[in-house]
């Protein structure tokens, strides 16, 4: 993932001029096709910025456990964005008749999405970095702490 976002950003979706052996598209394909997803469709392949979204996109399912979504978010500068849109959530009711099912695995659902206005996420731009600890700061000559902070 890293390899097909590094190529989208210095040559586009579908090149390889320095003969480095994959484009980004065909990086992204290679970890889709290993668990049986079908290849990146065509239209998500024209334009390095919409790849871009796919790349991303990408990450966050190939990724999802591994603690790389928060710092994705700030590397890319986009966590104001992300963390803005309300938290939804979902609700999971059994079919009726449920009760006199012995084998709970074999219930049927219905999904509903809702919105969680009790969940609220602030994230500004001065959270894309860390504080300096203020006593470092002061032994620094000419330091200037990080943005906000």
């Amino acid at each position: 993932m890293d390899y097909a976002e590094a190529m989208n950003e210095a040559y586009g979706p579908n090149a390889d001029p320095q003969g480095y052996g994959l484009t980004a598209v065909q990086a992204v394909n290679i970890v889709r096709n290993r668990v049986g997803m079908p290849d990146v469709l065509q239209e998500f392949t024209g334009s390095r910025e919409v790849f871009r979204d796919k790349i991303r996109n990408e990450r966050a399912v190939e990724l999802m456990w591994e603690n790389h979504r928060w710092h994705d978010l700030r590397r890319w500068m986009i966590a104001e964005e992300v963390f803005s849109q309300p938290i939804r959530g979902l609700m999971v009711t059994p079919q009726q008749g449920h009760q006199q099912i012995q084998d709970k695995s074999t219930l049927n659902f219905t999904y509903q999405e809702i919105d969680l206005p009790t969940e609220q996420r602030v994230f500004q731009l001065r959270h894309h970095w860390y504080p300096v600890a203020l006593s470092d700061a002061q032994n620094l000559f000419n330091f200037q702490q990080n943005p906000g902070w």
